[in-house]
């Protein structure tokens, strides 16, 4: 069964933090003609962020990036800067990550890569401020983009306030209507709980749990929120709705594991 929302759900609705790189590069809606220098570059950035991302040596790793940038030349070029400037923000040294992306967006201001990381590391080195500032300003360049919702979004929960709670959830409300990715929904649902959203909060985490795999406690999370006594006919129409549509997929899962445990115990036999 598809882990897809259903059209009518996705259409009702409307940290920071380093995400699986598949999932970035196609959020990123590069529009550079294949073969060309600029999507060449943007080939050589997403290259170093998988290395970074799929690392579980990061101490080696810096000293790989650290090493070369010292020793060689032709090692010093602006996607390696951009990779030793991720081990150093997930190795919590995020002043000096922004010493190595610094020149990078002097030379490239446009690129948004580049302008993600600064406003990130801006974050991570207690600069939030000015990250909120410079986010705002990516999301004004690219406002459909939902690796920059979701950075923006990100950013703006981790201040736990009620008006930039609402403001993530505005960023993110579009965003639903084309994902399959949990994290938007958990991060959505932590918007919509900061903004006074309750019931879409709660929504959009039981959708977070579907999305995840686990189709059997979304259901238990939709059907305890449809027992409040406080919902609105909308609201309750719109969970009424998820429970009829989970309920079937819950029980064909049910079905095929009890079939699996008979055939199981039949060849044991």
């Amino acid at each position: 069964t598809s882990a897809r929302l259903p059209a009518w759900e996705t259409s009702l609705v409307p940290v920071p933090m380093l995400r699986q790189p598949d999932d970035w590069f196609s959020a990123a809606q590069r529009s550079d003609a294949p073969g060309s220098k600029a999507a060449h570059d943007y080939y050589l950035l997403m290259r170093e962020r998988v290395r970074v991302l799929s690392s579980a040596d990061l101490n080696s790793l810096a000293r790989y990036y650290a090493d070369n940038l010292a020793r060689h030349p032709s090692f010093d070029i602006p996607s390696n800067h951009y990779g030793y400037a991720l081990v150093l923000m997930r190795s919590n040294h995020a002043d000096t990550a922004l010493k190595q992306l610094a020149p990078l967006l002097a030379q490239d201001p446009d690129n948004l890569p580049l302008r993600l990381a600064v406003a990130h590391a801006e974050l991570l080195a207690g600069q939030r401020a000015q990250a909120l500032a410079h986010y705002a300003r990516i999301s004004h360049d690219w406002p459909r983009n939902q690796a920059v919702a979701l950075d923006y979004a990100s950013a703006l929960i981790l201040g736990a306030d009620q008006a930039e709670g609402a403001m993530a959830e505005a960023l993110l409300r579009p965003q639903l209507n084309d994902s399959d990715a949990p994290e938007v929904y958990r991060i959505y649902g932590r918007a919509a709980e900061l903004a006074g959203l309750k019931i879409r909060a709660a929504e959009a985490f039981a959708d977070a749990t579907f999305l995840s795999g686990h189709a059997a406690a979304a259901l238990d999370q939709l059907t305890r929120l449809s027992q409040r006594s406080d919902l609105d006919y909308a609201q309750r129409a719109r969970i009424d709705a998820r429970i009829a549509w989970l309920t079937p997929i819950v029980l064909d899962q049910r079905r095929l594991r009890v079939n699996s445990s008979g055939a199981d115990g039949g060849d044991s036999l």
